[in-house]
């Protein structure tokens, strides 16, 4: 025994021998690797479970529809077709992601240029 520790401590060690220390340190390294890996796996899966549910109790409720019995002024189109002022309007409402019952355009007007 005491012969066998004097032999690695002096550089005195066979090639099986250090081949063995080789791959059992190799597969060492992979194996904790390998757990890592898994536990950051586990940790993005508990933290998105948990992001998704505090976004769900976030959400803020929809606004409502504007009244039914509000007052609209009509819009004033200046240099624009009713087709065109529609397709605008359609598309202001489209992008902002805001119905269209909800908008109140005061006027629309085409700047040539």
């Amino acid at each position: 025994m005491m012969a066998e520790v004097f032999d690695i401590v002096t550089g005195k060690i066979e090639f099986g021998d250090a081949a063995l220390m080789s791959l059992t340190g190799i597969g060492l390294v992979f194996l904790v690797l390998a757990f890592l890996a898994f536990f950051i796996f586990l940790l993005g899966k508990i933290v998105g479970r948990i992001a998704k549910k505090g976004k769900k109790k976030e959400k803020a409720p929809e606004a409502p529809a504007a009244p039914a019995t509000a007052e609209r002024t009509p819009v004033v189109l200046e240099n624009i077709s009713e087709k065109d002022a529609a397709l605008v309007m359609a598309i202001v409402a489209d992008n902002s992601g805001i119905p269209l019952e909800n908008l109140d355009f005061k006027s629309i007007k085409l700047i040539e240029g």
